[in-house]
């Protein structure tokens, strides 16, 4: 009887002390995930990597062909970036950059240029869309000095730019707004058709 009651009394023991040693091991593993750097430290992942890279040369072309300082490239930054998530690519950026220094269009101009594109490509435009409206107001900004015989400063021609770049958004809002107005197709059409009606009625 003693010997029987013994064996329980060990059993028992061994059975507490694994329950003790399993819940210790999972401490220890929770405290291993918590401590993991790669998903509680907000380590950069291939998407910051990635979007880096593209910054990175965006502004590479800004610095070689657009020959903007340091410090002009850091201005536009967030303009940099707003293009890529925007479906911007380098091909177009660099055709932009190129056609307004080409256009007179340099320094502070130029920023104001990128901030121009990327204000239009957030207006619904693509890429080559916004490099072509900007263009278009480069060119008729161009002629106007040239007629006039202006020589204005990067500053000046950035004001003008930013000016333009406003009205042209604005209208290009109202442009789509009327073109996804319900009805208004609709509503052209009967208004043209009645005055036509009513003449072979009075002809009648």
């Amino acid at each position: 009887m003693m010997t029987g009651r013994w064996g329980l009394l060990l059993a028992a023991s061994l059975v507490a002390v694994a329950a003790t040693s399993g819940a210790a091991q999972d401490r220890t593993q929770d405290r291993t995930q918590t401590r993991d750097p790669t998903t509680h430290t907000g380590a950069p992942g291939v998407g910051d990597q990635d979007r880096t890279r593209d910054r990175d040369q965006l502004e590479d072309v800004l610095k070689v062909d657009g020959k903007l300082s340091a410090t002009e490239i850091e201005s536009v930054g967030s303009d940099l970036d707003g293009y890529h998530e925007q479906g911007g690519n380098q091909e177009q950026f660099r055709a932009m950059v190129r056609n307004s220094v080409g256009e007179g269009c340099s320094g502070v101009c130029l920023c104001e240029a990128v901030r121009s594109m990327n204000q239009f490509m957030s207006h619904g435009q693509s890429a080559v869309q916004a490099r072509e409206s900007l263009g278009n107001i480069q060119r008729e900004q161009r002629q106007q000095r040239e007629q006039k015989k202006l020589a204005l400063s990067d500053q000046q021609k950035q004001e003008q730019l930013r000016q333009r770049t406003m009205e042209r958004a604005r209208e290009q809002d109202r442009e789509r707004t009327r073109e996804h107005s319900p009805g208004s197709a609709g509503g052209q059409g009967a208004g043209a058709g009645a005055p036509q009606g009513g003449g072979k009625q009075g002809g009648k």
